[in-house]
């Protein structure tokens, strides 16, 4: 088994007859097992993921594994020209099943997410509203990467996935949005929200909007980062990388309309052009998580 397997992490050596061997040495009678040092000596195995410590969550999407007690997808994917759709899971250790992916691909096929499956449990799969979605295998079969992990990549055209009627529970609620993404391509690196225009609800990756239009600015953020935004009764806060961007104060909304949820989108035409690795989404207050939020996921994506 090669030193650098994703599936073992603990490696033994079986000493074998020698001429000598060194005085000094522990291990010194043929037939002792050497642990190699500087090795953890336990498996990769998933036991808990992020929604296993930080439970409760309304919505939870990413090409990782966040809890123990989900057992689906992570995405289905459709495939360049044949239009082919695939779930695609997790491998033993959590992480995204991307050896999958790269067969599927042939080394000729680009592949699109289609859904990304709501790992709650609470049934707000987020599906593509057009024939193809955000890209996360390359046409000529290598992965979309952001930070050396796998990502999708939204185009800023018209990729986008739709959570039907996740947006009311946004309604009176305090909550906390936590998203990982970066790498932005064009003006827009990150959208996510509602599509009308009163009340608002639009994350970007340099403003806010929360019922008013623009309610919070700062300059904008094209690295990848973990973006975190919350309501706190009636105030606001943004984060990036657990540093406050800004603040506002807005009477909490109590209905927001249409009742759809966008991942890639927002208002009537507003396209994310950048790379999305994790959204999560919970509709109560987490004022005392959020920082525990943030370094998991920081942990794990950065």
């Amino acid at each position: 088994m090669p030193i650098n397997s994703p599936n073992i992490f603990c490696y033994e050596v079986l000493v074998e007859p020698v001429p000598s061997i060194a005085s000094t040495d522990t291990y010194d009678a043929i037939g002792d097992i050497l642990p190699i040092a500087g090795t953890n000596c336990k498996t990769n195995q998933f036991t808990t993921g992020i929604l296993d410590e930080y439970s409760g969550a309304t919505a939870g999407y990413s090409l990782r594994r966040l809890s123990s007690t989900y057992n689906g997808p992570a995405i289905r994917v459709k495939r360049q020209f044949d239009l082919d759709l695939f779930d695609i899971g997790f491998l033993d250790n959590g992480d995204l099943d991307t050896q999958t992916m790269l067969d599927l691909s042939g080394g000729t096929k680009a592949l699109f997410v289609d859904t990304l499956y709501d790992q709650t449990g609470n049934g707000f799969d987020a599906v593509s509203v057009q024939t193809i979605g955000p890209r996360i295998v390359n046409s000529n079969g290598t992965l979309v990467f952001l930070n050396d992990k796998v990502s999708m990549v939204f185009d800023g055209t018209n990729d986008e996935a739709l959570a039907t009627d996740l947006l009311t529970e946004f309604d009176d609620a305090d909550f906390l949005v936590s998203a990982v993404f970066g790498d932005a391509l064009g003006s827009e690196g990150f959208a996510m929200g509602s599509t009308g225009s009163v009340p608002r609800l639009y994350f970007q990756d340099d403003k806010w909007s929360y019922n008013t239009l623009n309610t919070m600015t700062w300059t904008r953020v094209t690295a990848q980062n973990v973006m975190q935004y919350q309501v706190n009764g009636n105030t606001q806060e943004v984060f990036s990388d657990n540093v406050t961007l800004a603040q506002a104060t807005e009477t909490r909304v109590t209905n927001f309309v249409p009742t759809g949820f966008l991942v890639g989108r927002i208002g009537s035409g507003t396209f994310m052009d950048g790379k999305l690795q994790e959204t999560i989404i919970w509709t109560d207050n987490q004022t005392s998580n959020r920082i525990g939020i943030y370094e998991n996921q920081n942990a794990y994506w950065l």
